[in-house]
């Protein structure tokens, strides 16, 4: 008998709970560092690295002070991202071991993984393309975006090393296709991983000289940047189809994508990427019209030039006309 009377007591003590078991707690600090955290995202989508970096830290101060570490650690992969960008590379490798730091103690898998993607751009860009494939070798998750991260990068690293693989290039494209398949059926989420996997088999098949497979993935990867209101991708994407139409012969349609192209880049402030384009419109209004006044467009532009690839290759053009 006692022991039914202390069951029921309990059931009433338990039933009488000031403490509900899935409490919801309006937080408005929190609330505030999420918005700054999708202002940051917001800069870098429009490649303006310096105010995204500026966001991302107030983002990670808002984090700190109600002691969110994932989300502190979040604002902090964002940051390393500008310095990246912004070519600081100091300050990049002094976040990154704090980030990597925190990371081994917090054991989330997608911020390991964004910081491993973090590392493989950082390889890329240093032209460390062994460093790079160790650390895609290592890299065992196969959640869906991530895999296709991995073979998108894959591609990158088998373009730099001249071993392109058509199986591989063909894999890549087969996922890509499948997730967009199911982005469609909102079972799929990351626009920006199905962009660059579709820009990397463009760029490969490009190389490969290989034009009606990369144009159809540029194309892809058009539509999929117009979703994402990616305006850099998508600049980005009207010049490699401009390179490949012209490639085509269809001199008129390449000029148009130029200058497209052109227009897009000046916008975004992008000095290198438009000068790159604007040759690329000079050349092709030039076959279009032989315009003479276009070769003092030319010289100006070289004058303006900074990237001195770029330089070397319109002062060759000048010499043949």
């Amino acid at each position: 008998m006692k022991k039914i009377i202390y069951i029921i007591l309990c059931v009433l003590v338990s039933a009488c709970s000031s403490l509900p078991k899935k409490a919801v707690i309006n937080n408005p600090v929190k609330s505030e560092a999420n918005q700054l955290f999708q202002k940051a995202l917001s800069m870098e989508k429009s490649k303006n690295y310096i105010s995204s970096k500026y966001y991302f830290e107030l983002s990670m101060n808002k984090y700190a002070l109600i002691d969110d570490r994932e989300g502190v650690v979040k604002s902090k992969l964002g940051v390393a991202k500008q310095y990246l960008a912004l070519n600081k590379s100091s300050e990049f490798n002094k976040i990154m071991a704090d980030i990597y730091a925190e990371t081994g103690l917090l054991k989330k898998k997608f911020l390991v993984n964004e910081y491993n993607m973090l590392k493989i751009q950082s390889y890329y860009k240093s032209a460390e393309y062994d460093s790079l494939a160790i650390v895609l070798n290592k890299m065992k998750d196969n959640e869906p975006e991530q895999l296709l991260r991995k073979y998108s990068w894959k591609c990158m690293l088998l373009n730099k090393q001249n071993k392109i693989s058509h199986s591989h290039l063909k894999n890549t494209k087969e996922l890509a296709d499948k997730q967009f398949s199911l982005f469609k059926k909102n079972k799929f989420h990351s626009l920006s991983s199905l962009s660059f996997a579709y820009y990397a088999v463009g760029l490969s098949y490009y190389d490969l000289k290989e034009w009606d497979r990369s144009l159809e993935s540029f194309n892809k990867a058009y539509d999929i940047d117009y979703l994402d209101q990616n305006y850099y991708n998508l600049a980005t994407d009207n010049y490699f189809k401009g390179l490949i139409i012209m490639e085509k012969n269809d001199i008129r349609l390449a000029n148009h994508l130029f200058s497209r192209s052109t227009e897009m880049f000046y916008q975004l402030n992008e000095n290198n990427a438009y000068h790159k384009s604007k040759f690329k419109q000079f050349e092709t209004q030039y076959l279009l019209t032989q315009d003479n006044a276009l070769i003092q467009n030319m010289i100006n532009l070289k004058n303006n030039v900074e990237d001195q690839n770029l330089k070397t290759t319109i002062e060759n053009w000048l010499k043949d006309k």
